[in-house]
């Protein structure tokens, strides 16, 4: 067997360098299937080594809308919340000291009505609002809402860690049912 490999060896042309010579495919009649079997990871690795020698991808997207797209987003992304999106981050966890702070909100009536409060004396009618911030390390204020603000208030002037969902945008935290522990 050896010996035929040799002899089809000496009948094949070579190069300068001793190399066999390419041979263009030949018709054999007697030949029923040709096939060639290639390594399916060699692509794989040329493409590897272009991305070694590159170092990095690099990918460029171009596109342009006109005022009329830019407007038509600012009014989806506004009609569909999406101050909330950027505002809305989560429920968070807040440490702080529980201030209350209450004010005096006066609202003023129609002005028959108020004509007639003010022969009376009472011009305007005036309630009292309770707001409860905490007041974290760093001096910020946050506004803590919750559905039993009573519970709230009696917790003012402690230290404590408050969790709920976080509005960044007007620094309100919805305070969460059993989200209010002492620090």
């Amino acid at each position: 067997m050896a010996e035929s490999h040799l002899e089809t060896a000496q009948k094949l042309g070579r190069d300068e360098f001793g190399h066999f010579l390419k041979v263009g495919k030949e018709d054999d009649d007697k030949t029923l299937v040709d096939v060639k079997v290639n390594n399916p990871l060699h692509k794989i690795v040329e493409l590897l080594q272009e991305i070694k020698n590159q170092k990095a991808f690099s990918f460029s997207i171009k596109g342009s809308v006109g005022i009329i797209g830019v407007g038509a987003v600012l009014v989806v992304t506004g009609i569909f919340g999406g101050n909330k999106i950027l505002c809305d981050k989560g429920v968070q966890t807040k440490i702080g000291q529980v201030r209350v702070l209450s004010f005096i909100q006066t609202t003023e009536v129609n002005p028959l009505k108020n004509k007639v409060l003010t022969l009376l004396g009472r011009p305007y009618q005036s309630t009292t609002t309770n707001l409860i911030i905490l007041i974290d390390g760093n001096q910020n204020t946050i506004q803590l809402t919750s559905n039993s603000q009573s519970y709230l208030v009696g917790l003012a002037g402690h230290d404590v860690v408050a969790t709920g969902n976080f509005n960044s945008c007007i620094q309100e935290l919805k305070v969460a049912t059993g989200g209010l522990e002492d620090f």
